[in-house]
Formats: structure tokens, sequence, C-alpha cells
């Protein structure tokens, strides 16, 4: 059963989330959220090691996997300065 337009406002508005969000891929619900929106500017920044970082610990996060302190400081120190190795 599919709901009607009439059904999804009236959802949209008890949730208090925009219609158009209904319809909007995952990436751009991503976006529209404050905290995103306030990082984007310092995201656009970043070079292509900074990006594996980020990805490697967003991994890890959504895997649950615990990652020893000795190689999350060699990460750090990569990042804090790519230009030494």
């Amino acid at each position: 059963m599919t709901p009607s337009l009439g059904t999804l406002e009236k959802i949209s508005e008890a949730l208090d989330h925009p219609l158009n969000r209904f319809f909007a891929r995952g990436s751009q619900v991503l976006l529209d959220d404050p905290f995103i929106q306030e990082l984007h500017p310092f995201l656009r920044q970043l070079d292509l090691e900074q990006w594996q970082w980020i990805v490697q610990r967003l991994a890890a996060i959504s895997e649950g996997v615990v990652i020893e302190p000795a190689a999350l400081a060699r990460s750090r120190a990569s990042v804090d300065s790519p230009g030494t190795k």
C-alpha cells in the first residue's frame, strides 16, 4: 500500500520533517544536517591523506573495532604533519 500525498504531508508535519526529505537521496539529507553544514567549509580543505584517516576512523566506529592507541597516535601524527613521514 502506498500512502497518498496527503498522508505524507500529515506524517511530515507530525515529525516536523519537511516533505521533500522523504524523497531526498541520502547524501542530500546528510548535507541538510546543521552539524555537517558547520563542518562543510573545513572538510573541503582536507587533502587525500586526511580524508583517508577520517574514513578509517568512521569505518572502525561503524564496525565497532577498537583501534590500538599506538596505531591511532601514528595515524594522528601523519595527519598533523602530512609532509613528514
